[in-house]
C-alpha cells in the first residue's frame, strides 16, 4: 500500500585504512601477496523507507538519502519485522521519472518464493537419488514429516 513503512536492512561495504596497514598488520598476514587479502569492513546498516511506487514484479520505497551500495539482496522488512523483499538496486537520482528517482528497488517475496521453490527442487533433483527426491518431494508438498522422508519409530520419534 502506498505510503506503508518499510525497513532496509544489510550491511554496508568499506574499504579498510590503508595508511594503518603494515603498522597494524600481523606477521602472517603481511606475508600474503595484496590481491589476496580482503580488506572490506562490513558495517551494520537500517534505513526506513516509505512505499511510493510499484510494478507486478517490483516495489519503489523512497529513503531519506538514496541507499548505500552493498544492500543488494538483503531483505526489506515490512512493519512487523518480517520479510517481506529483496532489495534489487537503487534507482538513480536523475532517473527520468521523478515518481521513482533516487528510490530504492526491490521484488516483493511473492516473486521471490516461486524462484526459490524452483531452484530447491532443481538441486535436489541432481544431488538426490530418485527415491529419496520423492520423499522430499512428498514431505514438502504435504508438509508432513511422517508421510515424507521420516518415519515414526514406536516410541514417537521420526527417524530417517
Amino acid at each position: 500500500e502506498k505510503g506503508d513503512e518499510v525497513t532496509f536492512d544489510g550491511y554496508v561495504v568499506a574499504e579498510s585504512n590503508t595508511a594503518d596497514r603494515e603498522k597494524f598488520a600481523d606477521n602472517n598476514e603481511s606475508k600474503k601477496a595484496d590481491d589476496e587479502k580482503d580488506s572490506r569492513v562490513f558495517y551494520p546498516y537500517q534505513e526506513t523507507g516509505s512505499l511510493a511506487f510499484h510494478t507486478r514484479d517490483r516495489f519503489f520505497a523512497t529513503t531519506p538519502e538514496p541507499l548505500p551500495e552493498g544492500l543488494c539482496g538483503g531483505p526489506v522488512l515490512d512493519k512487523n519485522g518480517r520479510v517481506c523483499g529483496i532489495v534489487e538496486g537503487i534507482v538513480p537520482k536523475n532517473h527520468s521519472n521523478p515518481e521513482i528517482a533516487g528510490s530504492a528497488a526491490f521484488m516483493p517475496n511473492y516473486i521471490m518464493t516461486p524462484f526459490i521453490d524452483f531452484a530447491e527442487r532443481f538441486m535436489l533433483q541432481r544431488i538426490l537419488p530418485k527415491g529419496l527426491f520423492q520423499k522430499a518431494v512428498t514431505a514438502k508438498t504435504t508438509n508432513t514429516l511422517g508421510g515424507g522422508i521420516f518415519q515414526k519409530d514406536k516410541q514417537g520419534r521420526y527417524q530417517p
